[in-house]
Formats: C-alpha cells, structure tokens, sequence
C-alpha cells in the first residue's frame, strides 16, 4: 500500500528530465500538504525529515522525546547557503554509511543493490556539488579491503567528531533487534530547504535536473527498506519486555549520538567560514 500509494510522486520527479529545477522543487513541496502519502520524504514541523516510525516501539515515550529534540537541533537552521551545505552532506555521509551498514547485516532480501546504489547515489551528488569525496572513497576502500572500522577512520582528513560517532554506533551488535534499531534511529534524512540549496548549486554547475531526481528516488527506495526494518523490529520484539529495553538504549545511543556529530559540524560552520 505505501508503495502504491508513492508511485504518483515517484512518477513526478521521474517527469523532471521533461523540466526545470523550480517545477521539481515545486512539486516535491507540495507533497508536503499531503501527510496521508509522505511519499518521498518525512515531514515535521521544523521541516526535518526524519524518517517517522510506524511501529510498537515508537510508543517509548522517551525515544520520542529524544526524536523531537533532534527535529530542533540548531545544524538545521544554520545550513542556509552553499557552504554549510556541504560541510552538512560531507559528514551526513557517515550517518548514511552506518544505516546502510546496519542494514546490510540484516540481509533483507535483495536489499545490497539498493543499498549500493543510495550510498553511490549520494557520493555522486557530493562530487557534483563540488565537494572533495577523497576522505570518503580512502575510508570506503579501507574497510573492502578489511581493515577495521577503527584502522580505516585513522586518518588526518576525518574530523575526531565523525571518528567518535562512528565508533559509538558503528560497533557490532549482538542481536536481530539491536541491529535493526540502530539502523532505523540512525537514519537521516535531509530536509527541503537542504535540498532546495542542492537544486540551487547543481543548476549553477549546470547540471540537468535528472541529477537530483536519481538521488531522490534512490532515497525512497531507502524509505521503503527502513518500513520494511520497523516491521521486522516489530516481529523480532514480539512484546517481550527485555527486548523493548534494549531496543530503547540502543535508539538513545543512536540519537544522542547524532545530536553529538551535530553539534561537532555546528561549530565547524561557526569557526571555519573559509572551509570550502
């Protein structure tokens, strides 16, 4: 039924290679007045798109409270021009490479083409927008070659914020149901004005408007990988007590964790104004 009910929107941004930027952006906007389809991205009234939870475990009063503050962490306010755009996306990467870690450990189907793609797709919209993925394709490398996750982050050009953050979550964990919350409490999603600034710096690259439509239908299939991680949490709990719990600290740790990387890129943006 979501998927269904997405098609019309997926539909939309696949008509963009017919049009403009604006007309994309106008019409993804407008998927925002309808909160029964939310068909490619999640919206709240800071305009953070965080991926809403639709399964028992969101009823953890605590974890919900932990996701509303994060809605309001200040990084989203302060990524308004070009700049602080990509030092966002730059170290975004890392949330994203953790969720599509996690849920390749999960072995969905055949969920890794998707996965590959969503992380391809993102590390080509960073070169297009002129970022310098070099750190990112050294650490990538790293960890194929089978070095650990510690050996490939020791390196000058990643930040110790995105070292620590990717330590505290990327570690292995134990069971079904800790891996497949910390996939889903580790998602990340960019937000329309994000993805307006986006639209603005690929145009002025003069790059056609497909660029940014291939990104934004690889993020919904994403979407539907994360709905379909909530069902198995669901089923892997099954109301047991014990199970609940640890899915809760580790949802806690998730989010404190990104709330701890966001702080780190808010003062970057802060004292680096010559970054890029």
């Amino acid at each position: 039924m979501r998927i269904r009910r997405a098609l019309p929107a997926i539909r939309a941004v696949c008509r963009c290679t017919l049009r403009n930027f604006d007309e994309v952006l106008h019409e993804v906007s407008g998927m925002y007045s309808n909160n029964s389809t939310k068909p490619l991205f999640y919206h709240t009234p800071t305009r953070y798109m965080h991926t809403q939870v639709q399964s028992k475990h969101v009823a953890m009063p605590i974890v919900r409270q932990m996701q509303s503050l994060l809605s309001m962490h200040p990084i989203y306010r302060n990524v308004t021009n070009s700049r602080t755009m990509k030092l966002y996306m730059q170290n975004n990467f890392y949330s994203i490479y953790n969720t599509v870690t996690l849920l390749k450990q999960v072995k969905q189907n055949d969920t890794d083409d998707s996965l590959d793609a969503y992380l391809k797709e993102y590390v080509k919209l960073m070169k297009d927008v002129g970022i310098d993925t070099k750190p990112i394709t050294t650490f990538m490398n790293k960890i194929a070659s089978g070095e650990s996750l510690e050996a490939a982050l020791d390196s000058h050009e990643i930040s110790s914020n995105v070292r620590e953050y990717m330590l505290r979550v990327g570690g292995t964990k134990s069971s079904l149901h800790e891996v497949l919350a910390a996939s889903i409490y580790t998602r990340e999603e960019m937000n329309l004005d994000i993805i307006r600034l986006l639209a603005k710096e690929l145009r002025r690259r003069g790059f056609k408007p497909e660029t940014l439509s291939a990104f934004i239908i690889a993020n919904q299939k994403l979407n539907n990988l994360i709905t379909s991680a909530n069902g198995m949490l669901d089923s892997a709990c099954e109301n047991n007590a014990n199970k609940l719990h640890e899915v809760e600290e580790v949802a806690m740790m998730a989010l404190r964790s990104r709330a701890q990387l966001w702080n780190g890129v808010l003062e970057d943006i802060e004292h680096q104004p010559n970054y890029f």
